[in-house]
């Protein structure tokens, strides 16, 4: 008797899980949340191993070299976007399938990869400055040559995935990535076979420039097949071109500034932490930090997803939030608790050092996770409702309480003291959103009773 009450509880479970799956995979917000995640995921995975490939194949000073290019790469990249991916998100739904869907994507291309190829000429300039080439190097010239077309077609890969969110199809955001992902990797193979007989000198750099961009350029070549793949009608056009750069423009300066306000503080803390304190607290900080990354991968997915999917239509708006709220939960609080419980553990892995210096930044990190939701979330809010000026002002006074109470607590408190300036800063930042919502309430209320009123 046990034994068949037994299946039918798990013939149940099996069923309910089923039943869950099948909602998840059915609903937009939650697909398009998913597959976001799943994409930094594996460019997160696949980029350790693209790492551990090129350092087994060629010399530090190689790999020290194309690093930090790549890095300043994508730094160069979120300065010179314009927030033209943003801005295609809340455009793409409302634009009607054929022609002028099609010229407003090949608009937002256009302009991604002009102003990115700027700042790839503004890149080889100031490279000298912060690295330094011998005249004897053969590939200087060349690598300069893949510096200009890598910030361009960054841009492009980051529009194209805009794009597969705006069209509630980021799935095919992951097939691009993957694209990308695999080819740079296949790309290291050769050099990484000859070098089981000794790492290889002298056109390392170059190489892993090469597989960098060259796999870019193949995935926006797979993006652009799979825009195509939409079947909303897209074409070659850029008819009528004033309108469509009118038309982006008029919104993508202020998305530009609220991402630029959401993710500045990222690259200044690191070097907050290194000279309020030392260098070798800076690497303690930024392993910490960078495990720590996997915290504020779920929210940013699911408020993406949440403004893709308000921009195809306002109705509904208070329930695709809380949704969203649910999910951001019930994927966050698990990975929680596991970093609580395992973070020393976790951090033993840089080093025997590292869990004595990082934990307590590691836990405060957890815990802002929530709040960092809730802002996240509102600002998508801010966003679909088109209150810009709103979100820009949140996400920068955060990111400069953030900054600010680091630079004073740092000598004080370690770099324990950039996890509680963000849980403050994010705490703040929470707050705003309560009084902004229970003044919405207190509004829709007495819009209610007057209309009452006036009735009656």
């Amino acid at each position: 008797m046990s034994h068949i009450a037994g299946q039918a509880l798990a013939t149940r479970s099996l069923s309910a899980l089923g039943g869950m799956l099948r909602r998840y995979t059915h609903e937009s917000l939650y697909r398009n949340s998913l597959f976001i995640m799943a994409t930094t995921a594996l460019n997160s995975a696949f980029g350790y191993l693209y790492w551990i490939i090129a350092a087994r194949s060629f010399n530090t000073h190689d790999i020290g070299t194309a690093s930090a290019l790549i890095s300043a790469v994508i730094l160069v990249s979120l300065l010179s976007n314009l927030g033209v991916g943003s801005t295609l998100v809340q455009l793409l739904p409302t634009r009607p399938s054929g022609v002028r869907w099609a010229a407003t994507i090949n608009t937002g291309l256009l302009l991604g990869f002009s102003s990115g190829l700027i700042g790839g000429v503004g890149l080889i300039i100031a490279v000298p400055f912060f690295l330094h080439y011998s005249g004897s190097e053969p590939y200087t010239l060349y690598s300069s040559a893949l510096l200009v077309l890598a910030v361009p077609l960054w841009n492009l890969c980051l529009i194209l995935d805009n794009i597969f969110t705006a069209e509630l199809s980021s799935g095919k955001a992951l097939i691009r990535n993957l694209a990308f992902i695999l080819l740079k990797i296949l790309l290291l193979l050769p050099p990484f076979v000859i070098s089981m007989k000794g790492k290889q000198d002298g056109l390392g750099l170059l190489l892993l420039l090469f597989s960098w961009i060259f796999s870019s350029l193949l995935s926006v070549f797979v993006g652009l097949a799979l825009v195509v793949r939409l079947r909303r009608g897209y074409s070659i056009t850029l008819k009528p071109l004033r309108t469509q750069v009118k038309l982006l423009w008029s919104r993508s300066f202020s998305h530009y500034l609220i991402n630029l306000g959401s993710s500045t503080p990222m690259y200044i803390l690191p070097v907050l932490v290194a000279t309020r304190l030392s260098v070798t607290d800076n690497a303690y900080f930024y392993l910490t930090w960078m495990l720590g990354n996997v915290f504020f991968m779920v929210s940013p997915a699911v408020a993406l997803a949440l403004f893709a999917e308000g921009s195809q239509a306002h109705l509904g708006l208070g329930q695709q939030v809380r949704k969203s709220l649910t999910l951001t939960l019930l994927l966050l609080v698990p990975v929680i608790a596991f970093f609580m419980l395992a973070g020393r553990l976790m951090l033993t892995i840089f080093g025997p050092s590292y869990p004595n210096h990082g934990y307590i930044l590691l836990c405060l990190l957890a815990v802002s996770s929530v709040p960092d939701a809730i802002t996240n979330i509102f600002v998508s809010v801010l966003r679909i409702n088109l209150h810009l000026t709103s979100a820009l002002l949140l996400n920068m006074c955060m990111g400069i309480l953030a900054v600010a109470l680091s630079w004073f607590l740092l000598p004080l408190l370690g770099i324990a003291a950039v996890g509680w300036s963000w849980l403050a800063a994010q705490c703040c930042g929470s707050l705003f959103v309560g009084l902004r919502v229970l003044r919405f309430q207190d509004f829709a209320k007495k819009k209610e009773v007057g209309e009452a009123l006036v009735i009656s």
